[in-house]
């Protein structure tokens, strides 16, 4: 689940575009999962629409949290572009 301000929205990963180097030496394409403290760019589909900005343009509404369905913990946080 997506939590973006205070809207809550089920998630679907639909892709991985890349994963950024921890290191910021580059980018890993071709990947299928990130795993625990990777950063990458996902492309989400969502089962109702959310009304965003760029985060940087509106920090608060430009940004998101991943909630874990089974355990109520985040997951993960997220910047829209």
């Amino acid at each position: 689940m997506i939590q973006h301000g205070v809207n809550k929205v089920i998630a679907k990963v639909e892709m991985v575009n890349y994963q950024i180097n921890t290191d910021y030496s580059g980018k890993k394409y071709e990947i299928n999962n990130l795993k625990m403290n990777d950063i990458g760019s996902v492309y989400f589909i969502l089962n109702k629409p959310i009304y965003y900005d760029k985060f940087s343009n509106h920090r608060i509404n430009g940004s998101f949290i991943i909630i874990d369905l089974n355990t109520n913990k985040t997951a993960g946080v997220g910047f829209l572009n």
